[in-house]
């Protein structure tokens, strides 16, 4: 009779550990898709920004085909070239990508207000370097959060080579300006 017993109360706390555990994981797993549903609403409407370790919102920009990029850089801007190029503090020669000139002073004076002195991201474009030095690149400024090859196009200031492997013509029209 004792043996029977101590099955009893064995089983029966085998049975409400069972259920405690069963009722903890159905709460965890709630509290996740809570979490989840919670985190993708906010970020739909501006409040959480997911920056990559360059602190790009990379959603911000789905004309960019990120997987092609070779090299992304930090750089600072310490001299404006051209229309679409300009020499970084640590030297090196960027130009944008595929970017032909439309009013090439304007162009120009775009860049010297919003990037020279500045931080930028430099998204490299094929070969780090082609056979004169310059880095083809899609440009990133103001934290991340703007890119320099989109806004000179949509101020009418150049003219960009849309579909290739670097970026999306469809999103890229179909991106908002801001």
């Amino acid at each position: 009779m004792k043996a029977a017993t101590a099955e009893n109360i064995l089983g029966l706390r085998e049975g409400y550990g069972f259920r405690m555990r069963k009722k903890i994981y159905a709460t965890a797993v709630f509290a996740a898709l809570c979490a989840a549903a919670l985190f993708f609403y906010l970020r739909e409407r501006g409040v959480f920004k997911v920056r990559d370790e360059f602190g790009i919102e990379r959603h911000r920009f789905p004309y960019v085909k990120w997987a092609a990029s070779s090299d992304m850089f930090h750089a600072e801007v310490s001299e404006i070239l051209d229309h679409k190029s300009f020499r970084t503090k640590n030297g090196a020669f960027i130009t944008l990508f595929a970017a032909s000139p439309l009013d090439a002073g304007g162009a120009k004076e775009f860049m010297k207000n919003n990037i020279y002195g500045r931080p930028v991201v430099v998204s490299v474009c094929g070969a780090p370097e082609d056979y004169s030095g310059l880095i083809r690149a899609i440009v990133f400024y103001d934290g991340g959060t703007k890119c320099l090859n989109k806004d000179l196009y949509d101020a009418g200031f150049i003219d960009v080579r849309i579909n290739n492997e670097f970026l999306n013509a469809q999103e890229w029209f179909n991106a908002e300006a801001d």
